[in-house]
């Protein structure tokens, strides 16, 4: 008895079952406290003084079918300090259950994580295959009590924003970019939220964000110390961005360049004619054509064992056949075959020339010509005749097509193959540039000065960036000198992006995630419910 108590309960918890009662369906268990003191919860004074005994139920896990209840006996004492405002506290069980509760801490515990890794609706009904019943009130308070990962000294983290309503309420994620973790959501977008929350963690080195200078006003304010690098992906797109409204300019000169439009592979030469579909008719030959060769193969057989001096039964049952059956085929001179029967005649058959006369003349519309011929007095389904004109079609030949049209050069097209790595790009994208850097000028300084903006993104060559920014200075396009002075105004935080590794990239993956937490809770919690599951999972 004593052993299975101390496999479920730890008797040094301060606990003890004292009684335990079976039935078929639930099991209920008398639970004791062993310790002769217990702490106050407020001075935390020890006191032995027991001043009355009270009885608690707390449900718990069930075991296999049976649900499981736990009557406790809880003490109240009187606190030894005389200061102290509680004169008369219940002692507490922190390994069992919490005070007040109804439900173990180990209940507790599998609730609340069913509800952060699904939604409160789903976490009710998988409670109740525990033999648990709970409410989503219930749910929710015990997903708001979830203890909160403790934060460690963060030195390298992301920021970015997240909409919490896309196109009216945006909110800010701080993410440990060593330690893939996010860190803390802020309920809005500003600047001064920003900074709060980094001057209560002075130990940040390195802050990643995109170009948005209300984080980099927050980031200079709360963290001074910290360098901003901005983010590769948004100076790309950035840049994406300009050769975008570039194009929308020139689109009469886009039209007169060639699309770059793989050539599509010639066909496969082969020798075996491409397969068709058998018929129903097809298919019954060709089954009694087997059916044929079977019992050929079975008369020679009997016929081989008779020559050798076996009787009919020994065949019999050497082969597994009736006596009867074997007697037929050694008295037959040559292999019986099933009867045929004379095919019946189609009741489409008296109205097949009117439906080749209709296929002719270019009707190809089955339902047509089965209006055609039932005027004439056909009294069969529209099936069958889709059936047979549905053959005819199958045993036509291809109707010739027509060579494709030249397709006209987008905007879209002509950014996605400016935007591409020179080295990567097909012999129809090298076409379709040459003949935009000859249609244009503005074209041809662009495309040079996309391919070297690319490049030093892509490969982080900060060496090359004060180059870059004297050439786009002095270019004759105005979109890029205008993006040559936007650039110039963060120019510390794009020069690093240039040169060092982080980026936010695991930041957008933890958006992608937080969209993924906010779609499971349906809309229906607020902006604490949803950090507290983003914090609290694992």
């Amino acid at each position: 008895m004593d052993d299975w108590k101390t496999a479920f309960f730890d008797p040094c918890d301060g606990i003890a079952v004292t009684h335990a009662q079976w039935t078929t369906t639930t099991v209920t268990l008398t639970i004791v406290a062993t310790n002769s003191t217990a702490p106050c919860p407020l001075c935390a004074g020890t006191a032995a003084r027991i001043r009355g005994r009270y009885w608690r139920t707390v449900a718990d896990l069930p075991w296999g079918p049976c649900a499981v209840t736990i009557h406790l006996q809880a003490r109240k004492f009187a606190c030894p300090t005389a200061t102290c405002r509680r004169q008369i506290f219940t002692e507490r069980f922190p390994a069992l259950v919490a005070p007040s509760a109804r439900r173990s801490r180990r209940v507790t515990d599998r609730c609340r994580t069913l509800a952060l890794a699904t939604n409160a609706q789903t976490t009710i009904r998988l409670a109740q295959d525990l033999g648990v019943t709970l409410s989503g009130p219930t749910i929710l308070r015990i997903m708001r009590q979830s203890p909160l990962r403790s934060l460690s000294a963060p030195r390298i983290i992301g920021v970015d924003d997240w909409a919490m309503r896309k196109r009216h309420t945006y909110g800010t994620i701080i993410v440990d970019l060593e330690c893939h973790q996010v860190l803390d959501l802020l309920p809005d977008r500003t600047a001064a939220t920003l900074a709060a929350w980094l001057s209560a963690h002075p130990t940040i080195e390195i802050v990643a964000r995109d170009r948005s200078e209300i984080y980099a006003t927050g980031i200079t304010t709360g963290a001074p110390q910290a360098l901003q690098i901005a983010d590769r992906w948004h100076l790309l797109h950035n840049w994406a961005e300009l050769l975008d409204r570039i194009g929308n300019r020139h689109r009469s000169v886009l039209q007169q360049c060639p699309h770059p439009t793989p050539p599509s592979p010639p066909p496969l030469a082969s020798n075996r004619p491409s397969p068709r579909r058998r018929t129903h008719r097809q298919y019954l030959d060709d089954q009694r054509a087997e059916t044929r060769e079977r019992k050929q193969a079975l008369y020679d057989q009997i016929h081989a064992l008779h020559a050798q001096g076996f009787g009919i039964r020994a065949i019999a049952v050497h082969l597994g056949l009736c006596y009867r059956t074997v007697r037929k085929y050694l008295r037959a001179d040559i292999c019986p075959q099933m009867k045929t029967y004379p095919a019946r005649e189609r009741m489409l058959a008296p109205y097949e020339p009117m439906m080749r006369e209709r296929w002719a003349a270019g009707c190809r519309n089955a339902t047509q010509i089965y209006r055609d011929i039932h005027v004439h007095g056909y009294a069969g389904s529209r099936i069958s005749v889709a059936t047979m004109i549905a053959a005819w079609r199958r045993h036509e030949p291809p109707a010739p097509t027509l060579a494709p049209a030249q397709r006209t050069l987008t905007v879209r097209t002509a950014v996605a193959v400016m935007m591409r790595d020179p080295t990567q790009r097909t012999d129809a994208e090298q076409v379709t540039i040459a003949a935009l850097s000859a249609a244009h000028p503005e074209f041809a300084e662009t495309i040079a000065l996309s391919d070297q903006w690319t490049a030093m993104i892509r490969t982080q060559n900060g060496a090359a960036f004060s180059a870059w920014i004297e050439t786009a200075e002095t270019s004759t396009v105005r979109s890029i000198r205008d993006f040559t002075r936007k650039l110039l105004q963060d120019e510390a935080a794009v020069r690093r992006a240039c040169s060092e590794c982080w980026s936010n990239g695991q930041t957008e993956g933890q958006v992608h995630r937080l969209k993924l937490v906010k779609r499971l809770m349906y809309g229906r919690a607020g902006f604490d419910l949803l950090r507290i599951r983003m914090l609290a999972q694992r």
